[in-house]
């Protein structure tokens, strides 16, 4: 669940969800991915919109670890990412769809 506290952040030619802009407590603002995860360090506003326009949505090509409490970590590929779940495969083509990310 992404935090009430926290500001989309869209792309001007479509309007595409890119991320959000996750504030600090020392007034600095975070770039996050559209699944709540951090793209970057903190820094002004403008820095934090900078890096979500300048990475798009190309974080979710990545591959990525997915850990999970009790189990061997796996490799995966995000299929699927809204602010409130995510969907992915891994190297066996099995999907799991994740509830909430934390």
């Amino acid at each position: 669940m992404i935090p009430p506290n926290w500001t989309e952040h869209r792309r001007d030619e479509d309007g595409e969800l890119l991320g959000y802009l996750a504030p600090e407590v020392d007034g600095a603002h975070r770039p996050m991915t559209v699944f709540g995860y951090p793209l970057g360090t903190a820094g002004t506003r403008q820095h934090a919109e900078h890096t979500l326009d300048a990475t798009g949505l190309s974080y979710l090509a990545d591959r990525w670890l997915l850990r999970r409490q009790g189990r061997d970590p796996i490799n995966v590929q995000i299929v699927e990412a809204t602010p409130d779940s995510v969907t992915v495969s891994n190297d066996q083509n099995l999907w799991m769809a994740l509830g909430e990310v934390t």
